[in-house]
């Protein structure tokens, strides 16, 4: 019970940290790009989200779930292998969905209203998913360790990051294409500080491990953790669904100074979902350890929670 109250604590004030750093980068945003600039920033945006689900194939909460599960067995080996396998999974599924947003990007600005000149947006923003897909693998890992304090340092380095360089790269004169580099940048930040936390604190834990008598199935394991990842795609795309298709109906009636208008004010109904993602986060990881020990006091507690 202590461990979900502290992480949820920490997801907490990390989701509260995210947010107000959010609103400092809308108004950024707003206040240098003109709103009908932030309204094309917004849906570009929108399109990465998406291609950062997708490129992500719902692993980290896979790789959460399976590596508190088998750290509860006290199976180091098997974490380890859940961690190669999600990596070997996730890099191809990233480098084929930057290369199938590249060549869709024409289509996608033809979608979102949006003139030709603003293709080469779309086409940078592909360039994201090596970045997330490794910034997401190494949470996921942090989340199944139950140690959301060095989550919550990796959001802090995106954020920070995010916003300086966004601001720098568009005073001096890139736009629009400065936002989206600068958000590139600001992930590619976060993946780096997530390796060498990873490298520190976890990898001497999984060195030396002891394989098992009997070899491991890694194609049944890959199933198990795409199996348990499609529901996380499909309500990641449902919810993106609910807070962006705002965007392209606006930006198909009114134009982009309205989008712009419309994303500077939204995420204000996002904020109840700030309280219950922490704790979800937090559960995830303690109910899954719970389930592998049969506890049901920590069970009962979740349901509470729940």
């Amino acid at each position: 019970m202590r461990r979900i109250i502290k992480g949820s604590s920490l997801v907490l004030i990390g989701s509260v940290f995210f947010r107000v750093g959010g609103y400092i980068f809308r108004i950024l945003m707003q206040t240098l790009l003109g709103i009908e600039g932030y309204g094309i920033l917004s849906t570009v945006l929108s399109f990465q989200w998406i291609l950062i689900l997708i490129a992500a194939a719902g692993l980290p909460q896979a790789i959460a779930k399976f590596v508190s599960q088998h750290l509860a067995e006290n199976n180091k080996f098997m974490v380890k292998q859940t961690i190669i396998t999600s990596l070997k999974i996730m890099i191809p599924t990233s480098i084929i969905c930057s290369i199938i947003f590249f060549y869709l990007a024409k289509i996608l600005v033809s979608f979102a209203h949006l003139s030709p000149n603003e293709t080469i947006l779309f086409q940078v923003v592909g360039l994201i998913t090596p970045f997330t897909v490794i910034l997401g693998l190494f949470r996921g890992v942090f989340q199944g360790y139950q140690r959301m304090d060095y989550l919550l340092i990796t959001r802090v380095v995106e954020q920070f990051f995010m916003i300086l360089i966004v601001t720098i790269l568009v005073l001096i004169g890139f736009g629009v294409l400065g936002a989206v580099i600068g958000s590139i940048i600001g992930f590619a930040c976060a993946s780096f500080t997530a390796y060498i936390i990873f490298k520190k604190k976890i990898k001497d834990d999984l060195k030396n491990v002891i394989k098992p008598l009997k070899a491991v199935n890694e194609r049944k394991l890959a199933k198990k953790l795409l199996i348990f990842s499609i529901p996380i795609i499909i309500t990641g795309i449902a919810e993106l669904a609910i807070f962006d298709t705002g965007n392209f109906v606006i930006i198909s009636l009114m134009g982009k100074s309205a989008v712009g208008y419309y994303n500077v004010v939204s995420p204000v109904a996002r904020l109840p979902l700030i309280i219950s993602a922490s704790v979800a986060i937090s559960m995830l990881p303690a109910t899954s350890e719970a389930l592998t020990l049969n506890n049901n006091n920590i069970i009962q507690i979740c349901n509470i929670c729940l």
